[in-house]
């Protein structure tokens, strides 16, 4: 519902700060439609990537510096990953769709360094996020993995840690 507010600050941050701008498009086989969508409230150059069967989204984020969303677990797993990600959450405060903000299931703060939930026209507090996210030293941000990432997500790779319990089930 508030989608486009948050779409079009992120566009204008980008464009005050001289960042470039892309967008990982979601919509398999609905690309045109989707980027249509993007060009009506976008109104600086931005690269769109479009969505298609395959496509490894976790290696495309890993490519930017930073990474912002309104409530996709790829930039919560881009963040595991050292990566520097900011949450938007501007949904109606409501059941269920409060639960899908960041860390809505752990039950962490509404707002956070890298995080807020707030109502759809708040700029200032995006704007908040944004400066964060994109000013915040390395040294910040691997304090900031190593107290929220614990309760939010952990990464294994390969899996190593869920296949030493398959295994161990499976003797």
């Amino acid at each position: 519902k508030n989608d486009e507010h948050v779409i079009k600050c992120l566009s204008d941050f980008a464009h005050k700060n001289n960042l470039k701008l892309n967008v990982l498009g979601r919509a398999i086989g609905l690309a045109s439609p989707e980027k249509e969508y993007f060009n009506k409230i976008i109104r600086i150059k931005y690269k769109f990537i479009p969505s298609y069967k395959g496509r490894d989204s976790n290696m495309i984020a890993e490519q930017f510096e930073y990474v912002f969303t309104i409530d996709s677990t790829l930039a919560l797993e881009n963040m595991v990953k050292n990566g520097k990600s900011g949450f938007i959450f501007n949904r109606p405060n409501i059941f269920p769709l409060v639960e899908r903000r960041h860390g809505g299931f752990e039950r962490i703060p509404y707002k956070g360094p890298f995080w807020t939930t707030t109502s759809a026209n708040n700029t200032k507090e995006f704007n908040r996020v944004f400066n964060f996210v994109i000013k915040t030293s390395n040294k910040t941000w691997k304090k900031l993995r190593k107290k929220y990432n614990p309760e939010l997500m952990v990464h294994d790779p390969g899996n190593k840690k869920f296949l030493k319990i398959v295994n161990k089930c499976l003797s």
